[in-house]
């Protein structure tokens, strides 16, 4: 969320005010935010030092990309990083960004080329059937291992004929 003040910086305050029994909230940078604490001399001095203190720490806490000044917030909200060194900058906070920008999708979900979808789909057989070999196998149950490793090698071999007969293509 942008910054209600100067539509620039991150919005990383909210402000309560409260006024004739009708309360509004702002949404302050925290540069803004300390500018406005400067100029508001109705502020009681307490609340406007404590105030201060927590923008001023919350200032110096704001983790920002030292090459393209992304923040941490940014990164977040937009799921975008702004250059290779964000991801150095954020290292701790990389893989929770982008589990939650993919929706925790650890594979490719879109549209492919028809001929690719096919390969793909017979990738996914092969490693299935590899999967239940090695689980077979364990189980010593080796005459249905058998026929599996058969039918990988089958496919596989299938594989290969569709390789050389683009590459002649």
């Amino acid at each position: 969320m942008r910054c209600e003040r100067c539509h620039k910086r991150e919005a990383m305050i909210q402000v309560s005010i409260s006024q004739n029994n009708q309360k509004s909230e702002l949404f302050l940078c925290d540069t803004c935010a300390h500018e406005l604490l400067q100029s508001n001399n109705d502020t009681k001095h307490q609340h406007h030092h404590s105030l201060n203190k927590f923008i001023l720490k919350s200032q110096s806490e704001v983790k920002t990309c030292p090459t393209c000044g992304s923040t941490l917030q940014s990164i977040r909200d937009n799921g975008l990083f702004g250059c290779g060194d964000c991801y150095k900058t954020f290292s701790e906070e990389a893989n929770q960004i982008i589990n939650r920008a993919q929706l925790l999708k650890d594979s490719h979900t879109g549209k492919v080329p028809g001929s690719y979808e096919m390969y793909l789909k017979q990738e996914e057989k092969i490693e299935a059937l590899e999967k239940k070999l090695d689980k077979l196998v364990k189980a010593q149950e080796f005459e249905e291992a058998a026929i599996i490793r058969d039918e990988i090698k089958a496919l596989k071999e299938d594989d290969n004929d569709e390789d050389e007969s683009l590459a002649e293509k």
